[in-house]
């Protein structure tokens, strides 16, 4: 008897105990559940400025593309300016514009230079000696034709016996005064000629040191030296050949960024566009640029595609520790400053045919009429025309908003 009662009685503190422990547990979870849903019903209230940057991080992809220099300039070996005998730089030098690359070694075309300088100087010198020798002329004529101006006065108020040999006298002096006009023009039409030769000359020479020039080449741009070719140094280009270029220069002026866009994206770029530039191995690193050009037709694929891609290309702008050529960046076109308010889709109520959104003002809830413009599928957003600012706050829709209601606004 004793031990069925001490039985009964463990088996009632058994239950006694799973009843305590059900009913605590049902507070705790029902406490915890009443938590869950204050925290549900607690009205979402966001500026439409944060949903419209948080909407575009989530909508937005990286284009990506290669660095490559503006272009290649280069530099064939001249046959007419000699063998190239001297170069300055090696490959994989860094060149500046104007700096020197190589020189030629040209005998010949050295003759021919000094020959056509020779001719020139020539020229000039007569020319030189016929403007002295005018000038003398002219000095002697005006002296003989004033001495004829006073013979010629005497001679009028002379008696009758001296005019006789003051005319012979004067006679004489008229004849040299008449060869020194005659010697003048025959030095002036020499001169003519002469000047006329000078200007052939001067043509000729032009057109001989543009044939074998100066004997130093320099660069036109800034770069990095890509190639020289050893074989052409102190070897004769034979005429009429194409031989390879002897040098070449990856012009770095200016870096541009390579890349493809798909068919999708085309639409989200265009020429003159900014955009920021990211490098893939450290992302700290940032350039700026603009889109420079966009294909209008689609690149040959080698492997088939269901997707058409378009090449494109950027222009960087110069700055400080700008990238090596080879290397690979993100491309991340810049959005227009004045771009149009945007909003998730979930946050527009439709009604009666018309389209609202919950706004607040001054701490209360009230229904904004807004007109709608494209929407975005893959970022799952909408244009929003009217009725709202990027400055106004909005409240996420739920069946526990009423208009009026007070919701709490964090700035």
């Amino acid at each position: 008897m004793i031990k069925k009662k001490k039985k009964k009685l463990i088996i009632a503190l058994t239950v006694a105990g799973i009843i305590v422990a059900g009913t605590s547990i049902y507070v705790v979870s029902n406490q915890k559940q009443q938590a869950s849903n204050l925290v549900q019903d607690a009205p979402q209230v966001n500026k439409v400025s944060d949903l419209m940057s948080s909407s575009t991080s989530k909508g937005e992809s990286y284009l990506t593309g290669k660095v490559a220099p503006n272009a290649t300039s280069k530099l064939n070996a001249d046959s007419a300016k000699g063998k190239i005998n001297e170069v300055f730089v090696k490959v994989g030098d860094k060149v500046t514009k104007g700096q020197k690359l190589f020189s030629y070694s040209n005998p010949d075309g050295q003759i021919a230079m000094e020959e056509a300088e020779t001719d020139r100087t020539k020229l000039q010198n007569k020319i030189n000696q016929l403007n002295e020798s005018i000038a003398a002329k002219r000095a002697q004529l005006t002296k003989k034709t004033d001495e004829l101006t006073a013979l010629t006065t005497k001679s009028n108020n002379a008696a009758t016996e001296e005019k006789e040999s003051l005319n012979q006298e004067k006679k004489s002096l008229e004849e040299t005064v008449e060869l020194g006009k005659n010697e003048i023009e025959t030095a002036k039409s020499e001169l003519s000629d002469a000047k006329l030769d000078l200007q052939k000359a001067e043509r000729t020479q032009q057109l001989t040191n543009e044939k074998y020039g100066s004997s130093e080449v320099v660069s036109d741009v800034d770069g990095i030296i890509q190639k020289i070719d050893d074989t052409q140094i102190n070897s004769t280009v034979s005429t009429g050949s194409q031989p390879e270029s002897f040098m070449e220069i990856m012009d770095t002026s200016v870096l541009r960024v390579l890349g493809k866009v798909d068919e999708f994206q085309k639409g989200e770029i265009a020429v003159d566009q900014p955009v920021k530039l990211i490098d893939r191995k450290d992302q700290s690193k940032t350039w700026r640029g603009k889109i420079a050009r966009v294909d209008a037709t689609a690149a040959d694929e080698k492997e088939e595609s269901t997707i058409s891609k378009y090449p494109f290309e950027v222009v960087m702008e110069n700055g400080e520790d700008m990238p090596n050529i080879g290397n690979h960046v993100y491309i991340q076109p810049e959005k227009e400053e004045n771009a149009k308010v945007s909003l998730p889709t979930d946050y527009i109520m439709n009604e009666k045919d018309k389209k609202f959104v919950w706004k607040v003002i001054k701490g209360q809830v009230v229904k904004q009429e807004v007109t709608l413009g494209k929407s975005n599928e893959e970022a799952k957003t909408i244009e929003v025309n009217s009725g709202l600012t990027k400055e106004d706050t909005i409240v996420f829709p739920t069946k526990l908003i009423k208009e009026g209601m007070k919701v709490p606004i964090h700035d």
